[in-house]
């Protein structure tokens, strides 16, 4: 049977993936909802942090994250399925959502958690381009809750027995000195 692009689409909505309102300023507040985006972890804690999203080429968002060179990636809880559709749907509802400004980003407090970075880097793909921050701060919510997903086209939540991993030992990065 032969590769197709649909194929590789099905499986992809087969990823369970964490909703996030991507947000950016300078000179007017942009606010859109990715699902495709990544973190890259760092071996030891003196080591760069990075994030990945994926937004549209034609996109206002992505003009504001150029712009501005910065923006956040607010990672929702289950309970702010309404903040998801009403950014996605650009509803007269994301009115009520309340922004705060930290490091002259606008993030959402109640959120599970922000990621604030500098614009590193973009690769165009098309329809969509890939863009590479450099984490600057993170700002962790109150009391964490289930996060919203998406999953098989639908927002949806995460339940279920919490499965223990082992990490590997943290090496000291070779290129850094005392």
């Amino acid at each position: 049977m032969a590769f197709t692009t649909k194929d590789f689409k099905i499986a992809c909505h087969y990823r369970a993936m964490s909703v996030a309102i991507v947000t950016a300023s300078r000179p007017n507040f942009k606010a859109t909802v990715v699902t495709e985006h990544s973190a890259a972890f760092p071996l030891d804690d003196q080591d760069e942090c990075y994030v990945t999203l994926v937004v549209p080429t034609h996109s206002a968002t992505l003009q504001a994250i150029k712009t501005s060179q910065f923006f956040a990636l607010n990672y929702l809880r289950r309970s702010q399925l309404w903040m998801a559709e009403a950014t996605y749907k650009l509803l007269k509802a994301k009115d009520k959502i309340q922004w705060f400004t930290r490091h002259n980003i606008p993030y959402l407090p109640s959120a599970n958690a922000a990621v604030f970075c500098s614009y590193y880097r973009e690769l165009n793909l098309g329809l969509n381009t890939l863009v590479i921050g450099h984490a600057l701060d993170a700002r962790l919510g109150n009391k964490p809750t289930a996060p919203l997903v998406n999953h098989h086209q639908d927002y949806r939540s995460v339940g279920g027995k919490r499965v223990p991993v082992t990490h590997p030992r943290r090496r000291r990065n070779p290129r850094l000195t005392e």
